[in-house]
């Protein structure tokens, strides 16, 4: 299967330059995984990657492993083959990690069963600088939010972040990211899922964060939990869960009960419908921060603004006028250095072709790809109740919706 550019989708989270990747101590000996050696005092010995990967299983699985789940894990055979591969891997190995390979101390045989890793301990995963979703300019009006987020996350294993388009998901899970990474041992990942539409394509970017491979597995999904679940306490974000309600819901429980120590925030316009799931709405931001964050962008690009009471009132208008969405604040802001607020004010009959930003991409490049990106969520019934809601002005009760709509759709409301 392909899937396109999801490549530029993933980022991974690290912290510093100085780590040299996972490390498995055996007795006197390092192991360092990542980078294909054993060290013991002054000897290096090299690994292959297929060596470094069967250590690396046997270590996070721990216990007794079978030889036909190790071929079909790590080797992705076909569960109906039969080889000695990992035989003959494991008496490789044994000559580059034990005192004496005829008496093996760490890697042993169990007669009837398979294969165990004893007398080890892995070292945490390396947690080297954050790469997030770049943060542009100030952040106003959302620490309220980010402590009660900080506090479910301790109690939850899942928080959902509603909200509308342009509402700021992402870039509240992106501060809050920031200012607890020290509390996630196993590390941050963060997955843009903008562009995925289907649970393999899911799992692919999920694996691809966590630098977990799935290869040929016949179960990539469970054995992407297992890696979850390796990672002990982290935090996985899903980015713009919303068009992956329906497809992707099963995969986030299943990884729920296999990683119960992980934490997930996931940013949508709809909510999951699990039962883990706390919902946490993200609602327009208060007037002052929305004032504030306009006079920021403002500022940032070049407007020369006098701070004036009458230049003050404009811009209180003018954000409510864009509902006090952040992307839409932000979108006019970047007018300002050519026209005054008023004269925003004034043109705000022609928003959509006016609140653009040349130098972005993608849906959050202007207010009406916002839009149309959630406009295509809808089902064709949802369409046709929002076309004749329109007829409300400045909201509706659900018994007045009732009441226009009870005939209109004529029973195909879900």
């Amino acid at each position: 299967m392909r899937f396109g550019g999801l490549e530029g989708t993933i980022s991974k989270m690290k912290r510093g330059d100085g780590d040299r990747g996972q490390v498995l101590v055996l007795g006197p000996q390092q192991v360092w995984l990542d980078e294909l050696r054993v060290e013991h005092d002054a000897r290096v010995q090299l690994l292959t990657p297929l060596e470094a990967s069967l250590l690396r299983y046997l270590a996070d699985h721990g216990g007794v492993v079978p030889s036909e789940e190790l071929h079909r894990e790590v080797w992705n055979h076909h569960p109906n083959v039969r080889s000695r591969a990992a035989r003959y891997t494991i008496n490789r190995l044994r000559k580059k990690i034990e005192p004496d390979p005829r008496r093996p101390r760490y890697l042993k045989t169990i007669r009837g069963g398979g294969y165990r890793l004893i007398s080890t301990r892995i070292a945490p995963h390396p947690t080297p600088a954050l790469q997030l979703p770049i943060e542009r300019g100030s952040f106003h009006g959302r620490s309220v939010l980010i402590g009660a987020l900080g506090e479910w996350l301790e109690a939850h294993p899942l928080v959902t972040l509603i909200g509308p388009g342009g509402v700021g998901k992402t870039r509240l899970t992106g501060r809050f990211a920031r200012q607890a990474d020290e509390r996630f041992p196993g590390g941050v990942f963060f997955c843009a899922l903008d562009q995925v539409r289907s649970e393999p394509e899911l799992v692919y970017v999920v694996a691809q964060a966590l630098s977990a491979p799935t290869g040929a597995a016949e179960a990539p999904l469970e054995r992407l939990g297992r890696a979850i679940a390796s990672r002990g306490r982290c935090l996985v974000i899903l980015d713009n869960f919303e068009q992956l309600v329906e497809h992707g819901t099963a995969a986030v429980q299943q990884w729920l009960a296999q990683a119960p120590q992980a934490r997930w925030i996931v940013t949508s316009r709809a909510r999951l419908g699990l039962a883990d799931e706390m919902l946490l709405p993200v609602k327009p931001l208060p007037r002052d921060p929305c004032v504030a964050l306009f006079q920021a962008r403002a500022a940032a690009a070049g407007a020369q603004l006098d701070g004036s009471d009458e230049e003050r009132d404009a811009i209180c208008v003018l954000v409510e006028r864009l509902d006090r969405l952040p992307l839409a604040v932000e979108l006019a802001a970047a007018r300002a250095r050519l026209l005054s607020p008023s004269q925003l004010l004034a043109r705000m009959s022609e928003r959509f072709s006016m609140l653009r930003a040349p130098s972005r991409s993608g849906r959050h490049a202007a207010l009406r790809a916002t839009l149309d990106w959630s406009w295509a969520l809808l089902s064709d019934a949802e369409r046709t109740a929002a076309a004749w809601l329109s007829v409300f002005e400045g909201g509706f009760s659900v018994v007045a919706a009732e009441s226009v709509l009870r005939d209109v759709l004529d029973g195909e409301w879900p």
